[in-house]
């Protein structure tokens, strides 16, 4: 296993009393907090699967994804989003190559949410985009 993912899967099993004492306030919140999120950044978590052109660790699938399995095993929740953040990079990959220049431009570290499966619209107005219509969760 390569050593980067060693000290990660290693700092993931640190934070498994925190994520612990966490669970009923992610739960409940239905969300994973900010902090945790920065934390996971942090660890790299969100940049393993980024190429190394751009920044990111360009970890083999399989590595990665013991990361992922190891957060899963503290907190299934935060084990999810980890899983959607670092694997949305390679979904990336195929889109038109200035597309993918523009969505990491500021660094390796970027959060992606969003759906195959759009229902609706995006329109851009001063400050930022006016969305609307409804879109199914990719996972089901």
């Amino acid at each position: 296993m390569n050593r980067t993912v060693e000290t990660m899967i290693y700092a993931i099993r640190e934070m498994r009393p925190r994520l612990d004492s966490r669970a009923r306030e992610i739960e409940a919140a239905r969300r994973v907090p900010t902090d945790i999120l920065d934390e996971l950044e942090r660890l790299g978590v969100f940049r393993m699967n980024v190429p190394r052109s751009h920044g990111g660790l360009e970890l083999p699938l399989r590595e990665s994804s013991e990361a992922v399995a190891e957060l899963a095993k503290i907190d299934g929740s935060v084990g999810w989003v980890a899983m959607i953040g670092s694997l949305a990079s390679l979904l990336l990959g195929r889109l038109p190559r200035a597309t993918f220049e523009h969505i990491y431009r500021e660094g390796p570290d970027v959060r992606v949410a969003g759906s195959v499966t759009p229902g609706g619209t995006a329109e851009i107005f001063e400050g930022g985009y006016r969305v609307t219509g409804r879109w199914p969760f990719a996972s089901g």
